[in-house]
């Protein structure tokens, strides 16, 4: 893998290697604090390490979500499928939260 500063590119050099990576973000994390953040996963300091040095899960998901959205790297049409049906599911538990609204429909909001 190339050298890389920022998340976005660590994960970008991740996803241009591993199809497996686009599509499972368990995976994805876990070739991330091995590769970047140096994180020995059989030493018995395991957790200390995690605790102290690895980048959050979030962090990563998020710049994989970004990398997608721009068109690189996609996920299989299964995996875009089930994330969708996801966030679908999300959105309807949370009464709409997270919708887009016009203009005119917030009014309400005061700022």
């Amino acid at each position: 893998m190339v050298e890389c500063k920022t998340i976005k590119d660590k994960v970008a050099s991740i996803l241009n290697l591993s199809e497996k990576a686009r599509n499972c973000d368990k995976y994805l994390m876990l070739l991330y604090w091995r590769h970047y953040d140096n994180v020995d996963f059989k030493q018995p300091t395991f957790i200390e390490d995690f605790q102290s040095r690895c980048t959050t899960p979030t962090s990563i998901v998020r710049a994989r979500a970004l990398l997608q959205a721009e068109g690189q790297f996609p996920a299989t049409e299964e995996t875009r499928a089930r994330r969708s049906s996801r966030e679908q599911g999300m959105r309807a538990s949370i009464g709409g939260f997270g919708e887009v609204y016009e203009d005119e429909d917030c009014g309400f909001f005061e700022c």
